[in-house]
C-alpha cells in the first residue's frame, strides 16, 4: 500500500523519477498531476538559467576588467616634478628664469598642444611638442620684471593630450625687491596752467648695482631731464611741458645701467595735463 503524499512533501528525485516514469504510484488512481510537473520543470531551467546568467556575467565581468586594465595604460600621461616654484629675486635681477620639468610616465607619445602664459612679460619655451614614453623634458619659463616689484604671480597655462589631465597650470610666484624708487611717478598741469618745471625724487637701491640713468619722453612737448644728487643712488627727475593748451598724456621711460655693457633696467613715470 502507497501513502498518499502532499505535492510539497515530495522529494526532487521521487519528482525526477515520476516525470521519468508517469507514475507515482496506484493506490486510489493517484497519479503525478500536471502541476508537479510543471513545478519540476520551473525549478530545473530556474537554476540552469541561473548558472547561465552567472556564467555569462562573469564572463563580461572579466572582459571588461581586462579592457579596462589594458585600456587604462595605453595613453600617455604627463607627470611633473613640481607644478609650483618661488623665486627671491635678488636686487641685481632684471629678469627670472625657471625650468618646470616634466616626463611621460604613460605608454603612448605625449603630445603638448598648446603652451599659454598669463602676460606678455612671462616666456614659455619648449625644447619639442612630442615626448616619447619615459622620455623628459622641460619647459622654460623667463619673467621679465620692468617696472614691478614686489610679490608677483604667473600663471602658464600647459595642455597636452593626456587623458588624465588634459591641462595644467603651473605658478611661478617672484617676490621682487625695490630697486629705483620714484616719488611721485606721476607729474600733473592743469590746463592753462603755467609751464614751470615739477620735479620728482628718484632713490636707487645700493644693492643693484646700477651706475647710470638716463630719461626719455615719449612726446617732444614735454622734456624731461636727470640730476644726481648721489650718483647711482639718487637723482632729481625735472620736467617741462612747452605748454599746457592741449591736454595730454605722455610716458618717461628711465634706464638705470649697472656698466656700459649690462642690459639697462627699465622703469616709468608719466606725465598729465588736464
Amino acid at each position: 500500500m502507497i501513502t498518499r503524499t502532499s505535492e510539497r512533501g515530495r522529494s526532487e528525485s521521487e519528482l525526477r523519477s515520476a516525470v521519468t516514469t508517469g507514475v507515482v504510484g496506484r493506490g486510489r488512481g493517484f497519479r503525478l498531476s500536471n502541476l508537479l510537473v510543471r513545478r519540476w520543470s520551473e525549478c530545473h531551467l530556474g537554476r540552469l538559467f541561473a548558472r547561465l546568467r552567472t556564467d555569462v556575467t562573469l564572463g563580461a565581468m572579466k572582459r571588461a576588467a581586462i579592457f579596462f586594465l589594458l585600456g587604462a595604460s595605453a595613453f600617455a600621461e604627463m607627470t611633473w616634478e613640481e607644478k609650483e616654484i618661488k623665486v627671491e629675486a635678488l636686487p641685481t635681477q632684471a629678469a627670472a628664469e625657471v625650468k618646470f620639468s616634466f616626463r611621460n610616465s604613460g605608454s603612448h607619445l605625449l603630445k603638448i598642444t598648446s603652451v599659454k602664459t598669463s602676460c606678455g612679460c612671462t616666456t614659455a619655451a619648449l625644447e619639442k611638442s612630442s615626448y616619447a614614453p619615459g622620455e623628459s623634458g622641460t619647459i622654460l619659463v623667463t619673467f621679465d620684471f620692468g617696472n614691478r616689484r614686489g610679490p608677483q604671480e604667473k600663471t602658464i597655462v600647459v595642455q597636452t593630450d593626456d587623458r588624465t589631465a588634459a591641462e595644467t597650470t603651473l605658478l611661478l610666484t617672484v617676490n621682487i625687491p625695490t630697486v629705483l624708487e620714484i616719488t611721485p611717478n606721476f607729474l600733473s598741469w592743469r590746463l592753462g596752467e603755467e609751464s614751470t618745471p615739477k620735479t620728482s625724487i628718484v632713490k636707487i637701491n645700493p644693492a643693484s648695482g646700477i651706475r647710470s640713468l638716463a630719461v626719455e619722453s615719449s612726446d617732444e612737448a614735454v622734456s624731461a631731464t636727470v640730476e644726481p644728487v648721489k650718483p647711482g643712488l639718487e637723482y632729481i627727475l625735472r620736467v617741462t611741458p612747452a605748454n599746457t593748451k592741449v591736454r595730454n598724456t605722455v610716458t618717461l621711460t628711465l634706464r638705470a645701467t649697472a656698466s656700459d655693457t649690462a642690459k639697462p633696467r627699465v622703469f616709468f613715470a608719466w606725465v598729465g595735463i588736464r
